[in-house]
């Protein structure tokens, strides 16, 4: 079984780029649900230790075990889905926008609205970022690293001590990198406002985003609490991103999309 997810695995990135980093994506949106699960499954079990039930509470208990298995293994597969997609380096906003700017017939016709709000769900690739909202409370940006940055330190305002035992929580880790640290890597991590921490913020914007659905988590905020706004969208300028091989029939609707629509 292990040989036929990674050869599946080495095959989509290989072929379909594009639709493994939605795999990723929605692996990654169903770990988040999983931790529900086993949420609720720890407020159970504890409940049927006072009720002196404990033959359910260890079958509770195993099926958790199994459960934190089963995230364990998602986690390895949705690491190795385009792995770039989320933590190799990107160039940041204001380099882009400047090699950008120089190929543009008109900077306005890639302008978008930048009081629609968008969500945690959306991919934002080669999407420029403006501002956010938390709990219906907007807060500009000059770029993704700002968004990111501001929303760390709002969360860190709620609970600094929670917010510093991310640097040893192993769920606050990617495959390469260590997401918050004490030390400063040039560059590559920016420290917090009122913290002796630092956030790694050398991510991709659909890599920013996936950190700050993480965060939010943490902190038992809905997704649906915090929008994004922005101010650019140059996706009409690489074609070939969304898509990278033709589709075979005209329906543009897919099976990702409608997923995340409905959680």
């Amino acid at each position: 079984m292990e040989a036929d997810i990674q050869k599946t695995v080495d095959y989509l990135n290989q072929y379909f780029s594009a639709d493994a980093r939605e795999v990723a994506d929605l692996l990654s949106l169903l770990n988040m649900a999983l931790d529900d699960v086993l949420t609720h499954a720890n407020v159970q079990l504890t409940q049927l230790h006072k009720e002196k039930k404990y033959d359910e509470a260890e079958t509770m208990l195993t099926v958790s075990k199994l459960v934190s298995g089963v995230q364990n293994q998602i986690s390895d597969v949705a690491n190795q889905l385009c792995d770039d997609e989320t933590e190799d380096s990107e160039d940041s906003d204001e380099d882009i926008d400047k090699k950008e700017l120089k190929e543009l017939p008109n900077y306005a016709d890639y302008a978008v609205d930048e009081t629609v709000p968008h969500t945690l769900y959306e991919s934002f690739t080669h999407k420029k970022a403006v501002g956010f909202s938390l709990y219906g409370k907007h807060y500009p940006a000059k770029d993704w690293q700002d968004v990111l940055v501001k929303t760390c330190n709002l969360l860190a305002e709620m609970d600094k001590e929670k917010f510093t035992s991310f640097i040893d929580d192993p769920t606050m880790k990617g495959s390469k990198v260590c997401y918050f640290s004490r030390d400063s890597v040039p560059k590559r991590n920016e420290k917090l406002d009122e913290l002796d921490v630092y956030v790694w913020v050398n991510l991709s914007a659909n890599g920013k985003r996936n950190l700050i659905r993480k965060l939010l988590k943490k902190f038992d905020i809905r997704l649906s609490d915090y929008t994004i706004y922005l101010r650019a969208d140059y996706t009409p300028l690489h074609p070939g991103s969304v898509n990278e091989y033709p589709s075979n029939d005209g329906d543009s609707t897919k099976i990702g999309k409608f997923v995340r629509e409905e959680l």
